[in-house]
């Protein structure tokens, strides 16, 4: 899949699981101070990743997102 094309799917899936407009998700976009999110909604979301796109996400790496950059880089990495 394109990165761009895989961008726009990942933060169409984030944007519908927080109830927010996707024009407010960037790629620098952090979870906790630009989308406001607790640890207990970045659990939910990474699930619910996983879920998605059928992986297993270690917490160690889990622990490494900061921004919807870091998770989309990650993904990507592990999804072909």
């Amino acid at each position: 899949m394109q990165s761009r094309t895989f961008e726009k799917e990942l933060v169409s899936l984030i944007a519908g699981r927080l109830a927010l407009d996707e024009s407010s998700i960037t790629r620098e976009a952090r979870f906790i101070h630009d989308l406001h999110m607790s640890v207990l909604d970045q659990l939910d979301l990474l699930t619910f990743i996983e879920d998605e796109f059928e992986i297993d996400i270690p917490t160690e790496a889990s622990r490494k997102f900061r921004t919807v950059a870091d998770l989309e880089g990650y993904l990507e990495s592990v999804r072909l």
